[in-house]
């Protein structure tokens, strides 16, 4: 698969991101008010590990990712919590059946079965249907934002972004660093690396 696909499908999946100085301990993140534990997203990452190797994934390779995998399951954990306050405060409901057509969206475009790709892109299997219920929400919610079929990418990732950050304002661990732009990239703290080996909090 190329690079530029994985971006892409990062790039769909647009998460506003306001950064401060402290979260509580053993939290990576606060969405809302909803906490994302660290224990939560590590099982997220180890389920992503396993399903890589089990397909003979690398996500290790250059270009696998937009960031570090903690970071890119992080940023579909709070992608998935925003969206589902997002449709709580705005009144939107998902049918399986528009899951399922949603799923088959992305098979179409890139060719492969969603559970082939998802371990590919950092998304655990277990996390797919929430996932796909979130793209169905931003759909549903894209109108409501002026975002049409003239409306640019950017344009319309900075119109989902707002309007998540507005019905869900995310408080980042710092110890994952900054979300930068709107593709799932971020920027790291020196720290990173030491803290992620250990599983601690920085």
């Amino acid at each position: 698969m190329k690079s530029n696909r994985v971006r892409f499908l990062l790039a769909v999946a647009a998460t506003a991101a306001a950064l401060t100085a402290c979260t509580p301990a053993g939290t990576a993140a606060v969405v809302g008010g909803e906490r994302i534990s660290s224990a939560e997203l590590n099982q997220n990452i180890e389920a992503v590990k396993r399903e890589a190797a089990a397909i003979n994934a690398d996500l290790d390779a250059p270009e696998a990712l937009p960031a570090k995998l903690p970071q890119v399951v992080l940023h579909y954990l709070v992608l998935i919590r925003q969206s589902e306050q997002l449709a709580r405060r705005d009144g939107i409901t998902v049918s399986e059946s528009e899951i399922d057509q949603q799923i088959k969206r992305y098979e179409d475009a890139y060719q492969i079965s969603f559970d082939q790709l998802a371990p590919r892109v950092g998304i655990p299997k277990a996390r797919i249907r929430d996932f796909m219920r979130a793209q169905v929400i931003q759909n549903k919610v894209a109108p409501r934002l002026g975002i049409t079929e003239q409306t640019t990418e950017n344009e319309a990732m900075e119109k989902l972004d707002k309007a998540l950050s507005e019905a869900a304002p995310v408080t980042w661990n710092p110890r994952y660093g900054k979300r930068v732009g709107l593709d799932g990239r971020f920027e790291l703290p020196d720290r990173f690396g030491a803290a992620d080996a250990d599983g601690n909090e920085g």
